[in-house]
């Protein structure tokens, strides 16, 4: 016997809507006792087919379509029945189409749990990569990324390089002499600003390689990429000291056959040709030297030299490159003009830096001076802590 289908008797509307498009196509059907009709499957292939060949409209055939449709998709209103006069239960409709819940993969990983697994991984090792995370979480580069940035918004950057490790009593220094220097020569307004001097050493080498910047070209799309040689820088160097106020460069002393700087060699030689240079003019002029805690500089000989030659010390706060004008200003500003420059002897290197030194204008010095006073104060602001590049 061929399979049928009853109709559940909640479906009246589309039972009807079947009957008249069945009526219409004349296809033959019957009916149960519960006046539900039966169609087989095949009657209804039967009957979309004279449809399709008659000229019935075509709203006549979606309305066919759209019934049938409907009857088969819902299972639970439709069932198979062996005998077209048997009276058959069925199950009533399901008002909710939403999925019910089942056992599967999850929509996203991105949950509680493994954003705190990613949270100890960083915990453990703040050096670990995406893909160590992957292999050890089995979570997609995608997730992670997510993970990373939005929900615990942390970046990965390079550590920042600082000339030494303060500790609390060295921090407490570097802000109280500041605040003294900034009280002392009221925030760098004060006359007296026009009779400090400052100095300190550096090496000069005959050959020193550019750095990654200053070798950076513009290059067109049709040409090729250029190369260059890594190149160390030289052997070969000399010592030299540069002097300097806010009025423009003093002297700079050259050390010579690469001795280191010593007391004699400071207090005899260096020194003497600071202050002649400075007193040319006006031999009582007062003098106010800064220069850092160097042993040459802090020494009983310097100090016993100083007091003598009527010098007043400004004085230095220890580990603080950043508070002295020949460190963040002169030496990296002329050194940078001499990378990438071949000297063949160590005069001519001495020569190149002073020249360039002397061709720096009024304003840069004036400048430096500033932004010592400056740097002073973000010092104080940063408690102690060395503040460049924060």
């Amino acid at each position: 016997m061929k399979k049928q289908y009853k109709l559940n008797s909640d479906l009246t509307a589309k039972t009807k809507t079947i009957e008249n498009i069945l009526n219409i196509s004349g296809t033959k059907y019957a009916y149960s006792d519960s006046r539900s009709p039966i169609i087989s499957f095949e009657c209804l292939e039967k009957s979309k087919k004279k449809l399709l060949k008659s000229s019935l409209s075509l709203r006549t055939e979606s309305i066919f379509l759209l019934a049938t449709t409907d009857i088969f998709r819902f299972r639970n209103s439709i069932f198979l029945d062996q005998k077209a006069t048997e009276e058959i239960d069925t199950p009533k409709l399901r008002n909710d189409i939403e999925d019910e819940s089942r056992a599967g993969r999850p929509k996203s990983v991105v949950v509680p749990e493994k954003i705190n697994a990613v949270r100890e991984l960083i915990k453990q090792d703040r050096h670990v990569t995406y893909r160590e995370i992957e292999a050890s979480l089995d979570i997609s580069m995608t997730s992670i990324n997510k993970i990373l940035h939005e929900h615990l918004s942390v970046k990965k950057i390079c550590s920042r390089w600082i000339p030494h490790n303060l500790t609390n009593a060295q921090k407490k220094a570097r802000v109280d002499w500041c605040k003294e220097m900034l009280e002392k020569y009221i925030q760098g307004t004060s006359k007296a600003v026009y009779n400090i001097y400052t100095g300190d050493e550096s090496w000069i080498y005959a050959y020193e390689p550019e750095t990654k910047q200053q070798s950076t070209v513009w290059v067109f799309q049709d040409e090729a990429k250029p190369t260059k040689v890594v190149r160390g820088r030289s052997t070969s160097k000399q010592m030299i000291a540069c002097f300097f106020g806010i009025n423009g460069h003093v002297a700079t002393v050259a050390l010579e056959q690469r001795r280191m700087v010593n007391s004699e060699w400071y207090t005899t030689i260096c020194l003497p040709e600071v202050i002649g240079e400075i007193r040319k003019k006006q031999k009582n002029r007062r003098i106010i030297l800064h220069h850092d805690n160097a042993s040459s500089h802090t020494s009983t000989q310097t100090k016993a030299f100083l007091t003598e030659r009527k010098i007043e010390l400004m004085g230095h706060p220890p580990y603080s490159p950043d508070l002295a004008p020949n460190d963040f200003f002169l030496f990296p500003h002329i050194k940078n003009k001499l990378r990438g420059q071949r000297f063949s002897t160590l005069e001519e290197a001495v020569d190149a830096f002073k020249t360039h030194v002397l061709e720096l204008p009024q304003s840069d010095w004036k400048k430096c001076f500033e932004n010592w006073f400056k740097r002073m104060q973000k010092c104080i602001d940063h408690h102690g802590e060395y503040f460049e590049k924060q």
